[in-house]
């Protein structure tokens, strides 16, 4: 599905990411993981189109998308989810999640057109499922930044599967939750991925969500990967415990 060959981004002399290598395949949930500053939202940026890589090819269903913009690759099927939450202060919940599922339906004057017209209404309906899939449909009408951080976290999801992705990338998306609401964002997001996107990636730093969710890991320390494995794999991976995980996990 997204095949990374030899990525590498420079920043002036600073090397965030060095000739990373990286395969999604189909159905799976891989998480990447990673110290501070290791390279995660980078790549993540580079795979989305927000920043471009230094060198390298990034393919993705068959097409080379590591220089198209930001727009044109959510149109084939990437979105994603952001550390620092974006949600428009003025709008609603419902609102929030229309506006990105309008990012593939089209803008405009003829959009404007087809607002009251079955298809319209079919894609109002569907909005409304996703709201109950990620658990916020009781808030469908609320300010969406009124909301506490762990329903604005769904409501980001929300508005990414606006987008139908067949990849959704998630950038930390249990940040500045309590273990709570980790462990129901846990169960968002395995039913998204069950009635959802065919792929998805996680960027997280608490290891009991990584050994929860995730089928495959991938570690990066200084922009390079060095480890890669199940669960279990990286559990046991004597340079993953020195450059990160420092003591034993437990699933949540």
């Amino acid at each position: 599905m997204l095949q990374i060959s030899h990525v590498s981004k420079y920043f002036g002399g600073l090397a965030a990411l060095r000739e990373l290598d990286l395969t999604v395949h189909p159905g799976e949930i891989i998480a990447l993981i990673g110290p501070n500053g290791a390279g995660k939202t980078t790549l993540f940026n580079i795979v989305t189109g927000f920043t471009a890589a230094s060198t390298g090819t990034i393919r993705f269903l068959d097409v080379e998308i590591a220089e198209l913009p930001a727009h044109r690759i959510s149109h084939l099927g990437i979105a994603r989810t952001f550390q620092n939450i974006r949600l428009s202060p003025t709008m609603t919940v419902f609102e929030n999640v229309w506006v990105g599922q309008h990012a593939r339906a089209g803008t405009g004057l003829p959009s404007l057109w087809r607002q009251w017209s079955a298809s319209e209404r079919e894609r109002r309906e569907r909005i409304d499922t996703i709201l109950a899939l990620v658990g916020v449909a009781d808030a469908r009408d609320s300010v969406a930044t009124s909301l506490p951080l762990s329903m604005q976290r769904r409501v980001e999801i929300a508005r990414a599967l606006a987008t139908e992705p067949s990849l959704l990338l998630l950038d930390e998306p249990m940040a500045g939750t309590t273990p709570t609401d980790a462990a129901e964002l846990c169960a968002v997001i395995r039913a998204v991925h069950g009635r959802g996107p065919k792929s998805l990636v996680l960027i997280e730093h608490s290891m009991d969500v990584v050994m929860e969710l995730a089928d495959r890991i991938v570690v990066l320390d200084f922009g390079q990967k060095i480890a890669e494995g199940t669960p279990a794999e990286i559990q046991r991976n004597p340079a993953v415990i020195e450059a990160y995980l420092g003591a034993e996990v437990e699933t949540c």
